[in-house]
């Protein structure tokens, strides 16, 4: 009977380690591929950019910041507390998250409560990044006392070019693209 040999299809003369011609044209299409790919995702994430009006009484009086780049608590997001007036830790954690892209406003009422109005319809939320160093529970009010704004001021009402803190009575109003007549309208 005969013995079989096993079929190699590697090239006898080829070393394990050669790249053929053809191997590095796909493996130069495919990181082709990736960077433009990471490009795209990259300019998304620049896409995804906000700009806001932030309403605020200065010492003068009505004042605004205009801001690009905004974000709460260095995210563009926050966590919806309808319905709850306690949170612990496990709580925080399931809250729904809502994106403040597509947003109109966020502002901080007068009991310390942030509303985030989106659709014509506002809900209360907390900020994201919570902490629970020091508290087992926080209300909502107190959570948003965590609340940072965050952003590049582009303009400013007179004598008012800093974020101010997010205190009870400054709002948020997100837009398309900076717009220093708006900014005044609403400071009005």
């Amino acid at each position: 009977m005969k013995s079989w040999k096993p079929i190699s299809f590697a090239s006898p003369s080829r070393r394990p380690t050669e790249i053929s011609r053809l191997e590095r044209c796909c493996v130069a299409v495919v990181l082709a591929l990736v960077l433009v790919g990471g490009a795209s995702i990259t300019t998304y994430a620049k896409d995804a950019s906000l700009t806001a009006v932030v309403l605020f009484d200065g010492p003068q009086g009505a004042a605004y910041v205009q801001i690009t780049e905004a974000a709460l608590n260095g995210k563009i997001e926050v966590r919806s507390c309808d319905g709850v007036s306690r949170l612990d830790k496990n709580t925080y954690n399931g809250l729904p998250r809502a994106s403040l892209a597509g947003a109109s406003s966020l502002q901080r009422g007068a009991d310390g409560v942030l509303t985030l109005t989106a659709n014509g319809k506002s809900v209360c939320v907390v900020p994201s990044n919570l902490k629970f160093e020091r508290s087992v529970e926080l209300t909502p009010a107190a959570a948003a006392e965590q609340a940072m704004i965050r952003g590049t001021p582009v303009s400013s009402s007179p004598r008012d070019a800093m974020i101010p803190e997010f205190k009870p009575g400054v709002q948020l109003v997100f837009m398309a693209a900076p717009d220093a007549e708006l900014a005044d309208l609403l400071r009005a």
